[in-house]
């Protein structure tokens, strides 16, 4: 079958941040300028709305915010050529919580969980020239409430717990309450012609002083049948893709490894990784990473008062030094990439070698992750649940495990 030259071009995307973004109060009629990624709280006071929400006793003046409808909207154009690839898909990678998502005046999602990346083909809701998109936030205070009334009991926190949403925004020891809403992460538009890599996992299936091995598993979305070249630091193999989704596995050695250590142990010690996919010599999609090689182990060995708890790092036992990482703003996107790296280099400047991201914030943007890679710190990633009685009912062992704050260990 011969196929347009379109589509063995390589994918491409399109952030949408730029675009001139306006939003208003439902009920209003005037719009105003807004900055994506923000929130409805740093949009209203840019434009002098509202003072500043730190300031004094201004905190209590704001909670007005919080039971509201917010809408936001922009317009973009898309040329002849985007619209010759073959899949176009909207991809929201922060929407702060309930919202729906009109493209062209065609409602293409209902989201409700601020902690998930959304994506939406939308190839079909394009047009060449000007396009449309609207996002009305529906206020998380009231949809808690309401699901709060219908339960048969009552739990304590109020409307907090219904919503999977950051709950330190609804007030906590340490910080104010401002429930916000808003687009706080990117928007892009991503194009891809004939197969895209989605996914890429790997596991460490041996590690010793002579020699390491990787198997990765690269997910990749197929439009035509074929032969692939999947390629991973310059070793390549060929695949045989069936149309869909396919998962190849891709066994990757390195000779004499050296180790990823923790601050204050050695070196932390990164492999940088360029995952490729190809057609006829030409690359249809590329996926980068770093991976530290190590082994961790939980140590519970009983002894005279019950049993251990310490991890050892690379066979030697670490004692770990560390804090809690919490939000670094009330408004997300108002802490920088500059921010993230601080908070680590603080970590490492204390002689630290973990960082607990707490349960009541938000996963980390991954520049906090990737500054950890890179200065030996461990991390201890709690579940985004906190401190209440959550509901039960179909997903109650979820709820007990976030109840407890069990964590996620991630080596990074």
């Amino acid at each position: 079958m011969l196929l347009p030259l379109i589509l063995w071009s390589q994918n491409s995307e399109r952030n949408l941040n730029s675009e001139n973004w306006s939003f208003k109060k439902i009920s209003d009629s005037n719009w105003l300028p807004a900055k994506v990624p923000g929130t409805v709280h740093t949009d209203l006071y840019n434009n002098k709305i509202i003072q500043n929400p730190f300031f004094g006793n201004n905190e209590k003046d704001l909670q007005w915010i919080e039971n509201e409808t917010w809408e936001y909207q922009t317009s973009f154009k898309i040329s002849k050529e985007e619209l010759k690839n073959q899949n176009t898909i909207l991809q929201l990678e922060g929407l702060d919580t309930y919202a729906e998502v009109f493209l062209n005046n065609e409602k293409i999602l209902d989201a409700n969980n601020m902690f998930r990346t959304w994506k939406v083909e939308v190839k079909n809701n394009l047009k060449v020239g000007k396009n449309n998109l609207k996002i009305i936030f529906k206020s998380a205070v009231e949809i808690g409430k309401a699901k709060a009334q219908k339960l048969p009991y009552t739990l304590p926190e109020k409307e907090r717990i219904f919503s999977r949403k950051a709950q330190y925004h609804f007030g906590w020891d340490w910080g104010p309450r401002f429930v916000t809403s808003g687009i706080y992460r990117p928007i892009k538009l991503l194009f891809w012609n004939n197969a895209t890599i989605e996914n890429v996992k790997y596991e460490q299936e041996e590690l010793n002083e002579v020699i390491a091995k990787l198997n990765f598993k690269v997910t990749v979305d197929c439009q035509f049948a074929g032969n692939y070249d999947l390629k991973i630091n310059g070793v390549q193999k060929v695949f045989e893709l069936k149309k869909g989704s396919n998962v190849l596995d891709f066994t990757y050695e390195i000779k004499n490894p050296k180790l990823w250590w923790t601050n204050g142990l050695g070196k932390a010690n990164l492999y940088p990784f360029e995952i490729s996919l190809s057609k006829s010599k030409v690359q249809l999609s590329l996926k980068k990473l770093n991976i530290g090689l190590r082994t961790i182990e939980l140590v519970q060995e009983k002894d005279s008062i019950g049993k251990s708890f310490y991890f050892k790092l690379n066979g030697k036992p670490v004692f770990m030094k560390g804090a809690n990482y919490i939000p670094p703003d009330s408004f997300l996107p108002s802490a920088t990439t500059s921010t993230y790296k601080e908070i680590v280099q603080n970590a490492v400047d204390a002689n630290m070698n973990m960082l607990r991201v707490w349960g009541g914030g938000v996963y980390a943007e991954d520049t906090f992750y990737d500054e950890c890679d890179k200065n030996g710190i461990l991390v201890w990633q709690d579940f985004m649940f906190a401190c209440a009685m959550y509901p039960g009912g179909k997903i109650l062992c979820l709820h007990v495990l976030c109840i407890l704050e069990i964590p996620i260990f991630l080596i990074m």
